[in-house]
């Protein structure tokens, strides 16, 4: 599931799903270049998250990731904008 929404000086976005989320004791390192999770035999490099926080903070934002109660994990990306109205 995803959702985006825009406030005043910022876009919200968040990414969730319902899957077996993350080890807690390894949630600070998932962002980190060439880390994969311990218990994790998928393939990969590693980078993705990374790119993720790199395309994020580039643009003055930055991303989060929970574990939801339920199960499943929420990433959750704050970008500053500027916006403006258009009068029709």
């Amino acid at each position: 599931m995803y959702s985006a929404a825009c406030y005043t000086d910022k876009l919200e976005i968040i990414v969730q799903d319902n899957g077996m989320g993350f080890p807690a004791d390894e949630i600070n390192y998932v962002f980190q270049k060439f880390y994969r999770l311990k218990q994790n035999h998928e393939t990969g490099t590693g980078l993705g998250l990374s790119i993720v926080k790199g395309f994020t903070e580039a643009m003055g934002g930055v991303v989060s990731l929970e574990n939801e109660p339920t199960g499943g994990a929420k990433f959750v990306m704050h970008i500053p904008v500027q916006t403006s109205i258009i009068k029709v």
